[in-house]
């Protein structure tokens, strides 16, 4: 690891990241993007009470909410208590799911499916309606899991308990896109100096981790970027610290030239930073926050050769 004598400014201490944390992110289009999801998923729930208002729902009624909006079935796995991550494993156990190359569809492909194809559209409303009795998922599925397949839920006893579900679903997509908010102003930063630079989800070779910015391109990585943004206190936040070193060392040994920035900020540090926080910032060459990020250009414009930069 680089002493601090080496690096243009030192690491900041735990004290005084926690100090320069932004708590919640948020933008006004994000926030009407949000909203404007969630009156389409109250007005999918309206066309599901209205099909079970006879005090029973069939899975053709179902279909039918699935083919009515590209929202409806994020919506229906809300109401029964779903992340999509649980359903996407669960819904792999079917034959049907899998693709011509041998893969589990993506949500992408299963929402077109239901679109497109009736049949498709009634077997996923009938394993909305009937999954804790499916003899494929018995065996294999723990029945904790089945139980939430419950068709009481999909029969919305109560619209409060329906707003509050709605929004429980909606809660993990637009949490991922605060995370691209980070990663914006970053690249406005990249523009504002014109430097090369690649944005993806890329892992250099002899690396075992993803970067979110290469500085200026993958043959000679000059700065390497990671951002994440926590808003919980999620156990990962201890996983993560503990295997960041590890991370450090093999840049430093196989891109002896790079540095690494981490980029970083939300409310979930300063519940449960400690000593997580320091040994994260140890495991970084440079960790700044959104309110230290301009920095960065800093940063670029001295480690960056200046014929990375376009003219």
């Amino acid at each position: 690891m680089l002493p601090d004598s080496q690096l243009l400014f030192p690491r900041p201490t735990p004290e005084e990241v926690l100090a320069d944390l932004t708590e919640f992110f948020y933008t006004d289009s994000l926030n009407i993007e949000a909203q404007r999801a969630l009156e389409k998923r109250k007005g999918i729930v309206a066309l599901l009470k209205k099909k079970g208002k006879r005090g029973d729902i069939s899975y053709q009624d179902l279909a039918d909410v699935l083919v009515s909006s590209d929202e409806a079935l994020n919506a229906l796995i809300s109401l029964l208590g779903i992340s999509q991550e649980r359903f996407l494993g669960i819904f792999s156990l079917k034959r049907v799911s899998i693709t011509a190359s041998g893969k589990p569809m993506p949500m992408r492909a299963i929402i077109v499916n239901i679109k497109k194809d009736r049949k498709f559209a009634e077997m996923a409303g009938r394993f909305l309606l009937d999954g804790r009795s499916d003899p494929e998922l018995i065996s294999c599925v723990p029945p904790f899991e089945l139980e939430k397949f419950d068709k009481r839920k999909l029969l919305l006893v109560s619209d409060a308990l329906v707003d509050s579900l709605l929004r429980l679903g909606l809660k993990g997509r637009f949490d991922a896109k605060k995370g691209d908010i980070l990663e914006d102003y970053i690249e406005e930063i990249l523009h504002k100096v014109n430097v090369q630079y690649i944005r993806a989800e890329t892992r250099l070779p002899g690396l075992s981790r993803d970067l979110d910015f290469i500085i200026p391109n993958v043959s000679e990585p000059y700065i390497l970027i990671e951002s994440g943004l926590f808003e919980t206190t999620a156990r990962e936040l201890s996983d993560k610290a503990r295997v960041e070193n590890l991370g450090l060392e093999e840049i430093e040994q196989r891109y002896p030239q790079a540095h690494f920035v981490r980029v970083t900020d939300g409310i979930g540090w300063k519940r449960r930073g400690g000593k997580d926080l320091e040994n994260l910032i140890r495991a970084s060459h440079y960790f700044l926050v959104f309110k230290t990020l301009r920095r960065l250009e800093e940063i670029v414009r001295h480690y960056v050769p200046k014929q990375y930069f376009n003219a």
